[in-house]
Formats: structure tokens, C-alpha cells, sequence
């Protein structure tokens, strides 16, 4: 909206008709937004996801959701996910995935050692949340697969239908890497560095 009123304000202020096409003409040709623009765009772009670096590696989720839906169904493309199944999933509803569930169980973390911070459920909890909403435990998957999936849902026990190739095989064929709550942050940490590593080359 804001470009048109630019368009229609500097419009407004020419005094003879043959100034209308010289406008118009340079709107089209440099584009609406030119001016509002860094002349290296691609620069100004990269600089503003290394800024915002900490946001998509922790909490993708909350941050610029939009964007991060896009950012992981290109993801998967490059990563030869099922296209036809992504295209679907993208029309028909898709749904934020967190693999490992935002309320997940305490109990499926055992005893463990007096210097453990998984030992104390609170700090647990702290830890883990420090990177569950981050882009690396986020997956597209369909609305129906999510409803049917639930936080008593193990990360290790569930198997992907919504789409085949990609972090949904990944996910499918390694599930017992999940078995060890020690390691929990480091998987999603590693495939948020992979997303992240494909959005600068992306972009570049």
C-alpha cells in the first residue's frame, strides 16, 4: 500500500501530462521499492540474518514464523524431500512440527548422577528449552498428522507420514538417537546449523 501512495503522491505534484510516462516509466524499470533498498540488497540481507542468527537457532518458532515455514520447505527441497508431498502440505494446511515435543515428559529422562542438570527436573527443562523452538527441531508436516500426534509422543517412537525423503527419512531411519536425552539439544542444535548454513547460501 505504501508504495502505491508514493507512486500516486509523486503523480500528484507534476504540472504537465508528459511527466505522468517519465514516472511511471521509472517505477517500472527501477521498481517500487528501489529506493528503500541497500543497492547490495544480498549484503543487507546476510548481515540481517547473522544479527538475527540467535533467533532462528533458538527460537525459529516464535520468530518471524512466516519466513521460518518457508525457510524449512526450501530446506527440505534441497535435502530431495517428496516435492509432490511438500506442495501438499503447504496447500492443504501444513503445521509446525517441534520433533521433540514443547511439553515433553519428564519421565523419559531416568536417574541420573548428582552433577547432572537433567538430574533436577527445573533445570532440565531450562536447559532443553533453550533450543526446542529453535529451527533445528521444526519440521512441516500436515494438520491431520499433527493433531494425531501428541506431546506423550517420543521422539524415538514416532514414525513421519506426512512426506518421505529428507529429515522425514532422516528422522524415520535414526529415531534411536533420541534415546539419549544427553544428546537431545546437540541433534537439534547440528540440523539448526545445517538450516542455518543453507539460508546464507540461499540468500547469497
Amino acid at each position: 500500500r505504501d508504495d502505491f501512495e508514493r507512486l500516486y503522491n509523486d503523480i500528484a505534484l507534476i504540472e504537465e501530462a508528459t511527466e505522468l510516462k517519465s514516472i511511471l516509466s521509472r517505477y517500472i524499470k527501477d521498481g517500487f521499492r528501489k529506493e528503500l533498498m541497500d543497492e547490495n540488497l544480498p549484503n543487507t540481507v546476510s548481515k540481517y540474518i547473522e544479527t538475527n542468527k540467535n533467533n532462528i537457532l533458538n527460537n525459529a518458532f516464535y520468530w518471524w514464523q512466516e519466513k521460518m515455514v518457508y525457510l524449512l520447505y526450501k530446506y527440505e527441497i534441497q535435502q530431495k524431500a517428496d516435492m509432490l508431498k511438500l506442495r501438499k502440505i503447504m496447500k492443504d494446511g501444513r503445521s509446525i512440527e517441534h520433533m521433540l515435543p514443547q511439553e515433553w515428559d519428564y519421565k523419559w529422562i531416568c536417574e541420573s548422577d548428582a552433577n547432572s542438570i537433567f538430574s533436577n527436573e527445573k533445570n532440565a527443562r531450562e536447559e532443553i528449552g533453550k533450543v526446542i523452538n529453535g529451527i533445528g527441531n521444526l519440521l512441516l508436516i500436515t494438520g491431520s498428522e499433527n493433531s494425531s500426534k501428541s506431546n506423550n509422543n517420543h521422539p524415538m517412537s514416532w514414525h513421519y507420514v506426512s512426506c518421505s525423503g529428507g529429515s522425514y527419512d532422516m528422522h524415520n531411519d535414526n529415531k534411536s538417537k533420541w534415546t539419549d536425552y544427553r544428546d537431545w539439544n546437540e541433534i537439534i542444535i547440528n540440523r539448526g546449523n545445517k538450516i542455518f548454513n543453507f539460508l546464507k547460501e540461499f540468500i547469497s
